[in-house]
């Protein structure tokens, strides 16, 4: 049952766990970023699309008791991302801030240093820039937030809660229409 949907929803998940690796990586290109944001927001959005599609008779009476239940956060996150995918796909692209984050230069070149700043060996207990250590070497990466009403919130955290709303939707969905058990299996 809905097995369109569930894939629908793996692909969301998919492209939600590409958005995530490349807002880590210290050295991350912006369009990558931006690819890996409108796939996940075209793969999300459609999700219900689908369900509607595979199920169109037990979705169109199972949804106003859905809808009806929302809370404010989430009717508030599904009019964010229907305009995130309504930007992405019709207009010039998502809308994003970009602010500047520092991180570790270890991070950022892919090494790992200490907390006083060294690759290997020599550890200490006192805090970075104590007692004649240094405190580790920082660097800057670009980081995405979305602005919705006075809340600025990560790219990746919002993505995140759809993703997990959807997850839930989907859940509900299914629990509401149990698939009959064939009673010669048991």
């Amino acid at each position: 049952m809905i097995d369109a949907t569930q894939r629908k929803l793996r692909e969301a998940q998919f492209f939600h766990n590409l958005l995530d690796q490349e807002s880590r990586r210290p050295n991350r290109t912006d369009e990558a970023f931006r690819f890996y944001l409108s796939a996940f927001i075209s793969a999300a959005r459609s999700i219900s699309w689908v369900l509607k599609k595979e199920e169109t008779e037990k979705y169109l009476a199972w949804n106003p008791q859905w809808e009806a239940q929302l809370n404010p956060e989430e009717r508030k996150l599904l009019k964010l991302t229907n305009k995130l995918r309504v930007d992405e796909v019709h207009r010039s692209g998502a809308s994003t801030i970009v602010e500047w984050e520092e991180i570790a230069i270890g991070e950022f070149m892919g090494a790992e240093f200490d907390h006083a700043g060294y690759q290997y060996g020599m550890r200490s207990s006192a805090s970075p820039g104590t007692l004649g250590f240094p405190a580790p070497p920082k660097a800057k990466r670009a980081a995405y937030y979305l602005q919705d009403d006075q809340t600025k919130t990560k790219v990746t955290v919002k993505c995140e809660e759809y993703l997990a709303y959807l997850k839930k939707m989907v859940e509900a969905f299914l629990a509401a229409h149990p698939e009959p058990t064939d009673e010669r299996d048991g």
